[in-house]
């Protein structure tokens, strides 16, 4: 701002201290852009020039000296500056004018502060910190099933009622509840929420569990080479829960984990289904995608369950209905999707296709996407970007040819992706940029 380029220019600008109690400019005014420049610089003199004072800002160091608690004095640049790495600087030619806000220095006329939120290390930061309190991870790393022992112990030993089982039944859930409730961090608005029956979250999207660890057993066992241990897998502190979703019936159990145990990745979740006869059969959505209908093939493992979900094959009271015709009025009829032929409920499921502006998303659960930027891992990284978005029937032939390496199918992958697939591979490296800044 013109006035406020040097010590000498502004010792010639009076130090209105009193400036805070007055009225900013009319807004009707004919020279009203002219009468915010003045008022601006005014204000900007009287609360925005530091001068450093002993028991003030001026704190002495280990080594005796005596430096400003408030940095100054700051960077002087000739010209405003952003650079690729996210960080940037304002213009300053006084090393002691602090930046300001225009907006709220004429408004407020206080002494006010302005920090640039670019993708640099303080915003990764902020926003892992800010996902990390979104998702409520507990402050305390309590063992649910440590808790349940000393509930079920403590049961055990002093109940009076061993004779009657049913009793001996009830009283022992109301007692695990208290334990893990005595335990667990409520937050004032879900505390609230519970007791106004709102339920226990606001959610404007569904999720999908998506049981990546499914997947990646698979991928190891066509190609056991592939070294899923990389040195950003060894000092990983695992972030994500490990949730069991039995599917049909929304229970939801999440364990959040400290440092990864030594066979974690060996770890693999095996959903569980009935049949129509009772039979308890396993259900494996790595079969679901692989023998995914003909109207599917195009597919990747995101789209294929974020476009469709699975029901069971229903006899329709009406022929019409089959064809997608409606004598009645009501939303159209969503499409069907059969199996194909192999798959072991080809007869009894199928996919029905999501209206195109969904509101899902993917719940993966397993351990996180490992990153690109560890270069032990970095084959494994470009088997599971292959793995995740592209279009496959056989992985032993559909990830990449025999005579080419992961690094270079995932590279030929690349130059073809749509641009979806590139902002799905940028978020995931975002997130070991925010974690790496938050460490």
């Amino acid at each position: 701002m013109p006035g406020l380029e040097s010590a000498d220019s502004i010792s010639q600008i009076r130090n209105e201290v009193d400036v805070a109690f007055s009225r900013p400019p009319q807004p009707g005014s004919g020279d009203y852009d002219d009468e915010v420049a003045r008022f601006e610089r005014r204000v900007a003199r009287a609360k925005q020039l530091h001068t450093c004072e002993a028991r003030r800002c001026l704190v002495p160091t280990k080594s005796g000296r005596v430096v400003c608690k408030r940095r100054a004095p700051f960077p002087v640049n000739e010209a405003d500056y952003v650079e690729e790495n996210g960080e940037w600087g304002m213009k300053r030619l006084h090393p002691y004018l602090n930046a300001w806000v225009p907006a709220v220095t004429v408004n407020a006329r206080c002494n006010n502060d302005v920090k640039l939120l670019t993708n640099s290390r303080a915003t990764t930061n902020l926003t892992f910190y800010i996902t990390t309190y979104q998702t409520k991870k507990q402050g305390k790393h309590h063992n649910l099933s440590a808790m349940l022992a000393k509930g079920l112990a403590y049961h055990t030993e002093c109940t009076p009622y061993l004779e009657d089982l049913r009793n001996q039944q009830r009283l022992l859930l109301f007692r695990l509840v208290h334990t893990i409730n005595r335990e667990q961090e409520l937050s004032a608005p879900m505390v609230m929420s519970y007791l106004m029956g709102w339920g226990d979250t606001y959610r404007s999207h569904h999720y999908t569990p998506i049981y990546w660890s499914s997947f990646l057993t698979a991928l190891s066992a066509v190609f056991p080479m592939l070294n899923r241990r990389g040195a950003s897998h060894t000092r990983y502190v695992s972030r994500e829960s490990t949730s069991a979703i039995e599917e049909g019936t929304g229970v939801n159990v999440t364990q959040e984990s400290g440092e990864r145990e030594e066979g974690d990745d060996d770890l693999d979740v095996v959903t569980l289904t009935a049949d129509k006869a009772g039979n308890i059969v396993s259900k494996c959505q790595v079969m679901d995608y692989k023998f995914r209908g003909d109207a599917l093939e195009r597919d990747n493992v995101i789209d294929f369950f974020l476009n469709s979900y699975e029901v069971t094959k229903t006899v329709a009271k009406d022929p019409a209905l089959t064809s997608g015709y409606r004598h009645a009025g009501g939303r159209p009829r969503h499409d069907r999707v059969d199996y194909q032929p192999g798959h072991t409920h080809v007869n009894q499921k199928h996919r029905i296709l999501r209206r195109p502006d969904h509101h899902n998303l993917p719940n993966f659960i397993s351990r996180f996407f490992p990153s690109h930027d560890d270069p032990e891992q970095y084959p494994f990284y470009c088997a599971s970007m292959l793995l995740l978005l592209k279009p496959w029937r056989d992985l032993a032939t559909d990830l990449k040819r025999s005579s080419e390496t992961w690094e270079t199918a995932f590279k030929v992958f690349l130059t073809q992706a749509p641009l979806q697939v590139h902002r799905i591979l940028s978020g995931i490296q975002y997130f070991h940029q925010c974690e790496r800044s938050a460490q």
